[in-house]
């Protein structure tokens, strides 16, 4: 130190880490990334441009509609809150039957028996990994690769099935989804056999039921007919309601008279009262027109009077009256003459 200042001290430069350091200070921090990430990626892009072989696609689309339902049309959304009422039902109903058996085992089978399926998933061009790895395959195991080259989708929005299958030639895969949908209409059309079998024996067990029903009636008409000697009784009771009409008619017409007749002439009139219609059997206390009882009411008339002839006088109104019938009055109805008393 000199003059009270420290002198610079001198700094060596740190040297730079070599190559193996690095990549184990980055294997440290990034293992587990280049294990899941880094590793599996280049396994990947090593086999799909080295080793991995050509594999060709066949796409097929297909429509499966309901007798008499109109195509699908309108939105998911407007599916789910009900606004599009052709969706769904019949159509969607069968389009997904059909894909359901495109990828079934029953589909597998007809494939294996019919256009060799194990033959063609097992071309020498193809590679190791992605050919069918067993030539005796148990249907289980050439069900879960015949799913994984074939695949079946159905939009909800169009209602179209699309059919997708890949194989290691083009002749392949095109010969196997004409097969498929040789199949999906097999399918199709052995829904509808079902369905119009169903619907014949159906209508032939309501036919049966109909005409048991009609038997039936036909005998309680018959035992009708011979229990109340009748031969048509349709007739007759048609002839017995226009009677009964006809009776209601003369009926009303009868009672507006009555109504009229009373109003007019007023109710102490003999034909104004409908008890003056009636006439009583002998012996029989009912209401006279007089309105009194047989066993109440004197005699109704009087015996003729008989009366002297003056000579050179004329009869007078007063004998003349008095020759046919007196002109007494009822007990019980004073303004009524006798002479009309019934009772």
């Amino acid at each position: 130190m000199t003059h009270g200042f420290m002198s610079p001290a001198t700094a060596e430069p740190e040297a730079m880490p070599s190559l193996g350091e690095r990549w184990r200070d980055a294997r440290t921090r990034y293992g587990w990334f280049f294990v899941v990430v880094v590793f599996p990626c280049l396994a990947a892009a090593l086999y799909l441009y080295g080793f991995a072989a050509d594999q060709y696609e066949s796409e097929a689309h297909y429509l499966v509609r309901a007798q008499g339902a109109p195509a699908s049309s309108g939105s998911s959304i407007e599916k789910l809150l009900g606004a599009s009422g052709s969706s769904g039902g019949g159509g969607q109903g069968e389009a997904n039957s059909v894909a359901d058996f495109l990828l079934s085992h029953d589909a597998v089978d007809a494939l294996r028996r019919q256009s060799a399926l194990i033959a063609r998933f097992r071309r020498p061009e193809a590679d190791g990994l992605s050919r069918l790895p067993s030539a005796d395959p148990t249907p289980e195991a050439l069900l879960k690769y015949y799913r994984k080259q074939v695949d079946v989708h159905y939009d909800t929005d169009t209602g179209i099935t699309t059919l997708k299958v890949r194989a290691f030639r083009p002749t392949d895969a095109y010969v196997i989804a004409r097969k498929l949908l040789g199949l999906g209409e097999g399918q199709v059309n052995t829904m509808n056999v079902r369905s119009y079998a169903d619907a014949v024996k159906l209508s032939r067990q309501q036919l049966a039921e109909a005409e048991q029903a009609l038997t039936q009636v036909q005998s309680r008409m018959t035992n009708f007919r011979q229990d109340s000697r009748d031969v048509n009784p349709q007739g007759t009771a048609e002839a017995q309601i226009g009677l009964v009409s006809k009776l209601e008619s003369e009926l009303s017409a009868a009672r507006s008279q009555l109504a009229t007749t009373v109003s007019l002439i007023g109710t102490r009139n003999p034909r104004s009262s409908p008890a003056a219609a009636t006439r009583s059997p002998r012996g029989s206390a009912i209401t006279s027109g007089c309105g009194c009882s047989r066993s109440s009411c004197r005699s109704a008339t009087t015996r003729p009077r008989r009366h002297s002839r003056r000579r050179g006088s004329r009869r007078s109104a007063s004998s003349s009256m008095s020759s046919g019938s007196s002109m007494r009055t009822c007990p019980s109805a004073p303004n009524i003459p006798s002479a009309r008393c019934r009772c």
